[in-house]
C-alpha cells in the first residue's frame, strides 16, 4: 500500500544521489500519509462529512422539517400558556411567556453577535445577509429560523451548482451554518425549554397532589418527550461540530449512543429535583438556582474566558475595549445560565477537573434535594419515595455512562492540521474530489467568526 501511494503521488523527497537520508524521509512521509487518511476507514464515518461533499434531498428535507418544528414548537408554548389561563392558573402562564420571551431574546442576541463576526471575517462583502431582514427575524424571535435558511439557501446553492468545487465549497458552508444553528437550539433548549418543563412538572405535582388527572398522562409524555429532545440536541450539536473540525477524531455509534443516554439520564434527574423543589418553595428553589448561576458564571468568566464578543483587532491585539468586556461577561451569564443543567465545554484544554467539579456539584445538589423532598412529605408513600430515587439514580447512571464513553469510546486522537493537506491528496487519489481550500478548522485559525471563537475552542467537539 505504501508503495502504491508513493507511485501515484510521486512523493519523492530525493536527492540526486538519491542518498539513505532522502530514502527514510520518503517512508517517514508516506507513513503520516497512511496515518493521515484514517478518515476513509469504513468503521469511522460516524461525524465525519459524507462523500461527495454535496447536499442531498435528505438535508434539504431535515432543513425544511427543522424550519417547521421550530415555528410549530412556538405554537405549543402558546397553547401552554393558553391551557394555563383556561385553568386560572395566571401566575404559571405570565411565567411561562417571560420563559418564552427572554430566552428567545437572549438567542437572536447571540445569533446577530454571529452574523457581526461572520461580516468581520467576511472576504466578499455580498456575501452578507441584508441587516435589515436580519433584524427583522430577530426581532420576531425567528434567530433559529434565519440560520435554517441560510443553511437551506447553501444546501440548495450546492445541488444545483455544476462544478464539483463549488458544490464542496457551498456544502462546507451549509455545515457552518449547521454548527451555528446547533449552539443556538442548545441555548434555546436550556434557557427556553429546560425551565418550562420545570413549570410544567411543578404543575403537574400539583394537578397529581389535588387529585386532579385531568391531561396528566398526556402531559408526563410530553414532558419525557421533550427530555429526550433535549438529549438529541446535545447529541446532534456534538455532530455539527466534528463536521466542522476535520482534525478531531470520529465518534462510532456506540459512544454516540453512550452520549445520549448520559445526556438524558442527567438532565431528567436535574429537571425532577427543580421541579419537586419549586412544588416545595419557588422562592428557595429560585434562590438556589441564581447561587448555582453566579458560581458557575464567576468560574466561566475567570478560569475559561472566551473572545466571543471581541472583534479581530482587539483579539490580534490581545486588547479589548471595556465594552467587549462587559458582553464577554455577559455572555458568560448566558453559559452559567445553562450549566444549571448541563455544562458544554467553552474553551480548549483538559476536561477532567471542569467535568468533574460540575458533576459533583450537582451531584451535593441533588442529594439535598433528594434528602428535602422526602422529609417535606410527612407520610411517605411510593410516589415520594420514587420521586427520591429519580433524583439520584438516573443522575448516577448518567456520569456512568460519561465515564464508559471517556473510557471505551472517547476519540484520544485527532489529525494535526498539517496532515490535512495529505490527506485530501489521498482522497484524490481514492477518486474523490476534494479542493485544496483550508478545512474550516484551519480557516478558523486566522478568523474569529463563529467557527473560529466558539467551534474550535471547544476542545473535543464534546458537550457535556
Amino acid at each position: 500500500m505504501e508503495m502504491e501511494l508513493y507511485e501515484d503521488f510521486q512523493l519523492t523527497t530525493t536527492n540526486s544521489s538519491g542518498g539513505d537520508d532522502g530514502i527514510t524521509m520518503e517512508n517517514t512521509l508516506i507513513k503520516d500519509i497512511l496515518q493521515g487518511c484514517w478518515r476513509l476507514t469504513p468503521s469511522d464515518q460516524t461525524d465525519y462529512p459524507p462523500r461527495p461533499l454535496r447536499s442531498s434531498r435528505w438535508d434539504i428535507f431535515c432543513l425544511c422539517y427543522a424550519i417547521f418544528h421550530h415555528i410549530f414548537d412556538l405554537g405549543t408554548d402558546v397553547n401552554v400558556t393558553r391551557y394555563y389561563f383556561s385553568k386560572g392558573e395566571t401566575s404559571y402562564a405570565i411565567v411561562t411567556i417571560i420563559l418564552i420571551i427572554i430566552p428567545s431574546i437572549v438567542t437572536s442576541c447571540v445569533s446577530y453577535r454571529m452574523y457581526c463576526m461572520d461580516r468581520e471575517s467576511q472576504i466578499t462583502p455580498d456575501e452578507s445577509r441584508n441587516r435589515k431582514l436580519q433584524l427583522v427575524m430577530l426581532v420576531l424571535q425567528l434567530a433559529p429560523v434565519l440560520r435554517y435558511m441560510d443553511s437551506l439557501s447553501y444546501a440548495c446553492k450546492s445541488r444545483k451548482a455544476n462544478s464539483k468545487k463549488d458544490q464542496e465549497m457551498y456544502y462546507r458552508k451549509m455545515l457552518t451554518e449547521d454548527a451555528d444553528v446547533a449552539l443556538l437550539r442548545v441555548f434555546e433548549s436550556f434557557l427556553e425549554a429546560a425551565p418550562q418543563q420545570i413549570l410544567q412538572l411543578s404543575f403537574l405535582l400539583k394537578l397529581y397532589y389535588t387529585n386532579d388527572d385531568e391531561g396528566f398522562l398526556n402531559s408526563i409524555i410530553s414532558v419525557l418527550s421533550s427530555l429526550a429532545g433535549m438529549a438529541i440536541c446535545l447529541m446532534t450539536y456534538q455532530k455539527c461540530i466534528r463536521y466542522v473540525q476535520e482534525d478531531k477524531e470520529n465518534i462510532n455509534w456506540k459512544g454516540s449512543v453512550f452520549i445520549f443516554m448520559w445526556h438524558f439520564f442527567v438532565t431528567v434527574s436535574r429537571i425532577l429535583m427543580l421541579s419537586a423543589m419549586v412544588y416545595i418553595s419557588w422562592r428557595w428553589t429560585l434562590i438556589g438556582m441564581m447561587v448555582h448561576w453566579i458560581v458557575m458564571t464567576i468560574a466561566i468568566a475567570v478560569l475559561e474566558p472566551h473572545e466571543f464578543c471581541s472583534k479581530n483587532d482587539s483579539i490580534r491585539n490581545e486588547k479589548f475595549t471595556v465594552c467587549e468586556k462587559l458582553a464577554n461577561v455577559l455572555y458568560s451569564a448566558v453559559l452559567g445560565l445553562v450549566f444549571i443543567f448541563t455544562y458544554i465545554t467553552p474553551g480548549e484544554g483538559p476536561s477532567c477537573f471542569r467535568y468533574t467539579s460540575f458533576y459533583v456539584i450537582c451531584l451535593l445538589e441533588n442529594l439535598v434535594g433528594a434528602a428535602v423532598w422526602y422529609y417535606y412529605n410527612s407520610e411517605p408513600c411510593w410516589f415520594t419515595t420514587t420521586m427520591t430515587v429519580t433524583f439520584i439514580v438516573p443522575y448516577l447512571l448518567g456520569c456512568l455512562c460519561m465515564i464508559t464513553y471517556y473510557c471505551k469510546f472517547h476519540p484520544n486522537q485527532y489529525t494535526p492540521p498539517s496532515m490535512i493537506p495529505q490527506r485530501r491528496q489521498v482522497d484524490k487519489a481514492q477518486g474523490i474530489y476534494l479542493s485544496e481550500t483550508p478545512s474550516p478548522k484551519l480557516m478558523a485559525e486566522s478568523s474569529t467568526s463563529h467557527n473560529g471563537t466558539i467551534t474550535s475552542h471547544l476542545g473535543d467537539g464534546d458537550v457535556a
